[in-house]
């Protein structure tokens, strides 16, 4: 096993950790039609401690685009266009593919 294999497990143990939730087992890395919406109110944003989790969330997943999951790389865009105040919405998107990419991280490139 090489270095960023065995970083890249140690990295979605850490994920796993983090964000730990109990949703089904995602087939797909973002479900289909999914679209980004920008908020329209302030009370339709997530509390500021669940978006500081979102916005580390999506740097993880930045980290695994580039080393080990290309795969992810559409549904995270999708997703990082809600940094500045994601909704409910957003934020199960991004449980959704952290749990997908778990799931799959013995896939690898």
């Amino acid at each position: 096993m090489d270095r960023t294999t065995s970083s890249t497990q140690e990295f979605t143990t850490t994920f796993w950790h983090i964000f730990t939730n109990d949703i089904k087992i995602p087939k797909t890395p973002s479900p289909p039609g999914f679209h980004a919406v920008q908020p329209t109110t302030e009370t339709s944003k997530i509390n500021d401690k669940t978006q500081k989790l979102f916005r580390g969330g999506i740097g993880m997943l930045l980290y695994l685009v580039k080393h080990s999951h290309p795969d992810l790389l559409n549904c995270t865009r999708k997703i990082s266009k809600a940094m500045d105040g994601a909704r409910t919405i957003q934020w199960n998107e991004l449980l959704h593919v952290i749990k997908y990419a778990i799931d799959t991280k013995e896939t690898g490139l």
